[in-house]
């Protein structure tokens, strides 16, 4: 039954995030582009303006000024999708889902614009009286009453949508992996719940101050962390200038042909850049609403304006920021490659089990291997038409020396066979052969194993010649790694022992589906020695930053349904899951909040639609005052 729920959780949230919610998001936002006849695109130097304070007035209703406000809804989007989702899009969008991570981001523009402005238009009272903003506030005091069930819906998903879990679980990860394994302190029970802690204390002392306290730490935090990130970019970049007028030749191109990664399915590449620019930056979900709802401003333009660049600083600049550093140093074509033996073995055979994890994943085995760049592979390939394939490697080019089209699934295991006896070559699939080729390019080497992108488990790895066992490895201990070579990256390379209390083995995994690791990989190349360090900076700002900001969205809407003088009542559900995230492993409970924070997005776009005419109207009149 748990496993069930569980199981219904895990396909809600994945389920939320579909092309049913990224046709509301991009086609309501193409929607409000073209209405709005590009007007506010007009007037980014008068945004600028009223960011500086240009137009603040103390006395007016609000609690925040624009520049806290604006501060507040970028602290919750610019933050650990910056840095992994990107990467996670590029592993298996290819570099070309950038191009549509811009496209969106413009297009959200627009949507940021809309949803802001009427956050303002539309403020009403809470409980105590004091003046509110937000969707839910869009929507009773711009639709009328008669639309309350739909503002309770999304306070509702508001209440779990901005959970902090993802963020307090990924952020124990990176300091565990990042700080307290490489200064030899195993990970334990303990030591993760310690780490917990100290990030349930660090975000209580801003949360409990309330919108005012959570804007001014914004407000000091966020130019910090975005000119950090940008300034170790903009080193990486600079000390590649050559490189650079290819990447984004390689951006432009995959945009349209998807030949880097997904061999020509550019449908996959779009929808890849337009979901991670969906969940970036926020555009249409109802979070930034809540925040710029809180400025003091009586004139509800100028925050939109000021609301619009969000996705600006967000997507084109950090975004872009990521991307490039990660295609600069080839970390986005994630690689993994481990092999064992001796340079001088000729005839064998190895086996290995194999499971794939994620799409567009190939894994298998090498042999004959003279170096990273040179020998065979026998690889089960699941991205487009899948099939078992066989390749010479040769100076780092696959050339393809036999096909067949397999049913290839992810979460099964396979067991893949490649034998050698001269210039023979077999391989076999669960005990069939389907290949079977002569060549001669290679005639030893060494024997092993192959990924690339995604995550995949190798387990009960066998080494044979004449029937004599030469290497084989199950691995129940993970002082097994030892054993092997690494012709990539090691990083992406872990032993995962056999659970005493489970009949599963252990296996050797490669992961590259965790977005940190390969941006984490790309400032590790670019900046020996520093840059893991330089990142680890970034992420910790990063995600306090967003567990700030998330708390007054849940809060909020906590007040909405409860009335304002209970709002503290959130802030310790809110606190207490970060110390559950940092200790389990939340696979259901991430996607519950997934889910939920999808389907914010249907009250805000549904009430901004509808009242887009308003703004509109509202625009007309605020750019004819200040052109008069």
């Amino acid at each position: 039954m748990l496993q069930f729920i569980e199981e219904l959780l895990i396909g809600f949230g994945n389920a939320a995030w579909g092309t049913p919610l990224l046709v509301l998001l991009v086609g309501g936002g193409l929607f409000f582009l073209i209405y709005s006849r590009l007007l506010p695109y007009r007037y980014l130097g008068h945004a600028w303006d009223i960011l500086r304070g240009k137009y603040d007035k103390p006395d007016e209703e609000g609690d925040i000024s624009h520049y806290e406000a604006l501060s507040t809804a970028l602290a919750a989007t610019v933050g650990l999708g910056n840095i992994s989702g990107v990467a996670v899009a590029m592993t298996m969008g290819g570099p070309g889902a950038l191009f549509w991570m811009w496209l969106s981001a413009l297009i959200g523009v627009a949507t940021k614009f809309f949803t802001c402005s009427l956050a303002i238009m539309y403020r009403g009272k809470d409980s105590l009286g004091e003046t509110q903003g937000g969707p839910m506030y869009v929507i009773t005091e711009g639709l009328g009453k008669k639309w309350k069930p739909l503002a309770v819906f999304f306070c509702i998903a508001g209440l779990f949508g901005p959970l902090p879990a993802f963020q307090a679980n990924q952020l124990t990860q990176t300091i565990r992996d990042m700080l307290l394994l490489p200064n030899g302190i195993p990970e334990s029970f303990m030591s993760k719940l310690l780490t917990g802690l100290a990030i349930t204390a660090v975000v209580s002392l801003v949360i409990f101050g309330g919108i005012k306290r959570i804007g001014k730490v914004a407000g000091k935090l966020v130019p910090s962390m975005v000119a950090i990130y940008v300034l170790a970019v903009l080193y990486i970049i600079f000390t590649n200038l050559p490189a650079v007028p290819g990447c984004f030749a390689l951006i432009f191109e995959d945009a349209f042909t998807g030949k880097a990664v997904l061999g020509g399915a550019v449908g996959a590449i779009i929808l890849a850049g337009v979901r991670r620019a969906a969940f970036s930056n926020e555009a249409g979900i109802g979070t930034a609403p809540l925040a710029h709802g809180a400025a003091k401003t009586n004139e509800p333009i100028r925050e939109g304006l000021i609301a619009m660049l969000g996705p600006i600083i967000d997507t084109i600049l950090v975004c872009t920021m990521t991307a490039l550093a990660i295609i600069i140093t080839g970390s986005w074509d994630a690689k993994g490659l481990a092999f064992t033996g001796e340079g001088t073995w000729r005839d064998y055979e190895v086996e290995s089990r194999v499971r794939i994890q994620d799409a567009h994943t190939q894994a298998g085995l090498t042999g004959r291997l003279t170096d990273a760049h040179n020998y065979y592979e026998f690889i089960i390939d699941n991205k487009g038409e899948s099939a078992a394939v066989l390749n010479k490697v040769l100076k780092g080019q696959p050339l393809e020396l036999a096909r067949v089209p397999y049913p290839i699934e992810a979460g099964q295991n396979y067991q893949l066979t490649l034998s050698f006896a001269g210039d023979s070559i077999k391989a076999a699939l669960n005990g069939q052969t389907v290949a079977s080729v002569r060549d001669d390019s290679f005639t030893s080497g060494f024997a092993g194993l192959k990924a690339r992108h995604g995550s995949v488990d190798f387990g009960a790895f066998r080494l044979s010649s004449g029937g004599q066992l030469l290497a084989g490895y199950d691995f129940s201990k993970s002082e097994q790694k030892a054993a092997w070579r690494f012709g990539y990256e090691a990083n992406y390379w872990s032993v995962v022992p056999a659970e005493e209390e489970t009949e599963e083995a252990g296996f050797l995994q490669f992961s590259a589906s965790n977005g940190i690791s390969i941006t984490l990989n790309a400032f590790s190349l670019a900046i020996p020695g520093a840059g893991p360090y330089i990142l680890l900076l970034c992420i910790l700002i990063f995600s306090f930053t967003t567990m700030f900001s998330m708390s007054y969205y849940g809060a909020k809407c906590w007040s909405f349904l409860a009335g304002a003088q209970n709002k503290h009542v959130y802030n310790f559900f809110y606190v207490g899951s970060i110390i559950l995230a940092s200790v389990a492993s939340l696979d259901a409970v991430i996607g519950l909040i997934d889910g939920m924070y999808a389907m914010m997005a249907i009250p805000t776009m549904v009430s901004a639609l509808l009242l887009a005419p308003k703004v509109r109207q509202a625009t007309v009149d605020y750019f004819k005052r200040l052109n008069s």
